[in-house]
């Protein structure tokens, strides 16, 4: 994401899907919170120019990273940046969020896809056979 990608007057994050065939851009809202955190790093780097990054990362670097501190805190399942979408999904999915918002925030295409990253069954049937009558 650039800082041109930020439109911090009409509060919405301008965002073009990489896989997408089609040009359409999607717009995502930008909260008080995070407007308020990149106005501080906006503040910090001086002003941008031009379509320079906001975070200074790749996926790559973001899944390496991820690894490390699973690693260090002593957790033993995979942690990828999939993990994190994983994770989104499915706390979205539980606290009521509709597919529709969902596709929105993830730029999915189907509901399928939606459905594969959903670990609610999981939850669900995990939480049912460990618990005791």
């Amino acid at each position: 994401m650039s800082w041109q990608d930020l439109d911090f007057e009409n509060e919405k994050i301008h965002i073009k899907a990489l896989k997408k065939k089609s040009e359409d851009i999607e717009h995502l809202p930008l909260v008080q919170q995070l407007k308020d955190i990149l106005m501080a790093l906006f503040k910090g780097q001086g002003k941008p120019e031009g379509a320079k990054r906001v975070f200074k990362t790749s996926q790559q670097s973001a899944d390496k990273s991820l690894k490390l501190y699973a690693k260090r805190a002593g957790i033993k399942k995979t942690v990828s940046f999939h993990s994190l979408r994983t994770s989104f999904i499915t706390w979205g999915l539980e606290r009521g969020d509709s597919m529709s918002e969902l596709l929105n925030a993830t730029l999915h295409s189907s509901a399928r896809m939606l459905r594969y990253y959903d670990r609610t069954d999981t939850l669900k049937k995990s939480s049912i056979l460990n618990t005791q009558i």
